[in-house]
């Protein structure tokens, strides 16, 4: 059965002035780091991006169904165009983060329909592994005009693993979101 990723990359990117994804981060744009992250995993990626710019990582991709709702829009339309029971969800701009947490949290999902790490209290939704058969959950959320993925996390069936002391995964570069051109200077 394939592995699907959900490689999120369409958002406003408002901090940062332009788009995230595609900002030079260590010598190669910054969604390249995550793409090769997943593919040495031996993912399949969906890119979820509107962004036409994207069509040189010669991966496929689709703009949100619904545009605008942020992660949850992009976790909808993954689960409208894969077919993948399980899928990864990363956001593009986490670009040093380990693939392995991914077999981790595998490991770990037991039969929640989803699980998401946790880092120095803080939950991480768009590093996590979800079930597709959330479709109607996720189409619920959207309904009631609730777009966190927070909020969706805790109102299912999701494990929260904490990795802030876990000796492999516990380093805060796993967890960083480069959001701002601060971000980027100190990376």
């Amino acid at each position: 059965m394939k592995r699907y990723a959900l490689l999120l990359c369409g958002g406003k990117s408002t901090r940062m002035g332009s788009d995230k994804g595609l900002i030079i981060y260590k010598g190669k744009p910054m969604v390249q780091h995550a793409i090769d992250h997943l593919q040495s995993k031996d993912f399949e990626i969906l890119l979820l991006t509107g962004n036409p710019a994207y069509a040189r990582f010669s991966l496929p991709m689709r703009a949100d169904e619904i545009p605008n709702l942020g992660p949850i829009g992009a976790l909808y339309t993954g689960m409208l165009h894969t077919q993948s029971e399980l899928l990864c969800v990363l956001a593009c701009d986490m670009p040093d983060s380990d693939p392995s947490i991914f077999s981790h949290l595998l490991e770990h999902l037991g039969d929640a329909d989803a699980i998401v790490p946790s880092f120095e209290g803080r939950m991480q939704p768009l590093m996590g592994l979800y079930r597709r058969s959330l479709l109607p959950q996720v189409e619920a959320q959207i309904a009631a005009k609730n777009y966190r993925m927070q909020d969706f996390c805790s109102s299912i069936d999701c494990s929260i693993i904490d990795l802030t002391e876990h000796p492999e995964f516990g380093q805060a570069a796993n967890f960083h979101n480069v959001n701002s051109p601060k971000d980027l200077a100190q990376s």
